[in-house]
């Protein structure tokens, strides 16, 4: 999802350490994964949320996402795409998935492209109430827990008796904190930190916090 993957690319691409801009198996599982699969074909979304990214200011991308509630199914998409200029040409392309049912994650998937590059995708499928099959590269394991919210949902509703939140592209759990009212903060095991802020119970802005700079989303509709 963008917050991980701008963070990841900004300080691998544009900043160094003094701060400066540098160049640098089953069938109901496979049923699943096609549903996600297919979502961005569909006419099954809602009408399209939309945040600007900004660094320093100015604007350098969009990120649009779309959910859908069908009784107890919940489905959300991201597309964000990234375009900027230090010292080369940056382009970034992200597609995000999540399937929700009866409260519990079935399906994320992550999927990214840098430069026209295609990054490896993550996956995490329901295996049982507590256990998950994450998946990155060639290398599978499990997670022994039970994931009801990630950090996809926290763009969709504000986490009031939420405690801990499943990050999909670090695939663990990571706990909330909250600053105040509807402000939220959630630290990544690299040391990072994203800040949420809600209105209404929808989030409105989010700011990516690294060492050397701050990424700023805010919603446009």
């Amino acid at each position: 999802m963008i917050p991980t993957l701008m963070l990841w690319l900004f300080r691998k691409y544009c900043i160094s350490r003094t701060g400066r801009l540098v160049k640098k198996k089953k069938t109901v599982k496979k049923a699943m994964f096609f549903v996600i699969c297919c979502l961005g074909a569909s006419n099954l979304f809602a009408s399209p949320n939309t945040f600007q990214i900004s660094f320093k200011g100015k604007p350098i991308g969009k990120m649009v996402f779309t959910e859908n509630r069908d009784g107890e199914k919940l489905f959300l998409k991201f597309h964000t795409q990234v375009e900027t200029r230090f010292v080369f040409n940056l382009q970034v392309r992200s597609e995000d998935q999540s399937y929700f049912k009866d409260g519990r994650l079935q399906l994320s998937k992550i999927e990214r492209q840098i430069n026209n590059n295609k990054k490896d995708t993550k996956i995490t499928r329901f295996i049982s109430p507590t256990q998950y099959e994450v998946s990155y590269r060639e290398e599978k394991s499990q997670l022994d827990h039970a994931i009801t919210y990630n950090l996809m949902l926290l763009y969709v509703s504000e986490p009031i008796d939420e405690k801990w939140v499943y990050a999909d592209n670090f695939q663990c759990l990571l706990e909330i904190k909250k600053l105040s009212n509807s402000r939220y903060q959630v630290n990544l095991p690299d040391g990072n930190y994203n800040i949420y802020t809600f209105k209404e119970g929808r989030c409105v802005e989010v700011e990516h916090h690294q060492t050397f700079y701050t990424i700023h989303m805010k919603l446009m509709s």
